[in-house]
């Protein structure tokens, strides 16, 4: 009777043994899947970083050609408008004649 009880608490630490291997390796596994969620959001914020860096001389230039065309489309649409106008006015000075 003494064997089987020694046995059993052989199996029974064994067990405890087997348990305690499987609670460190899920506490290792849940500690090193957010280790790698971090380290993905980081590397992903210093690429975004660079990204936008070497983006950005392009995006001033882009920026500076829109408002030089914007400029350029004002001072033709004023041209335009004076031409018209001059063109009403001598229509309306012929047409009173």
């Amino acid at each position: 009777m003494e064997d089987k009880i020694k046995e059993l608490e052989k199996r029974i630490e064994k067990l405890e043994r087997i348990e305690r291997r499987r609670k460190s390796l899920v506490i290792i596994k849940i500690v090193g899947i957010v280790l790698l969620v971090i380290a993905i959001l980081v590397a992903g914020y210093i690429i975004y970083k660079k990204v936008d860096e070497t983006i950005k001389p392009y995006r001033d230039l882009v920026e500076t050609k829109d408002t030089i065309e914007d400029n350029v489309n004002s001072g033709v649409d004023t041209v335009k408008d004076g031409v018209n106008n001059g063109i009403n006015t001598v229509k309306d000075i012929l047409n009173k004649n």
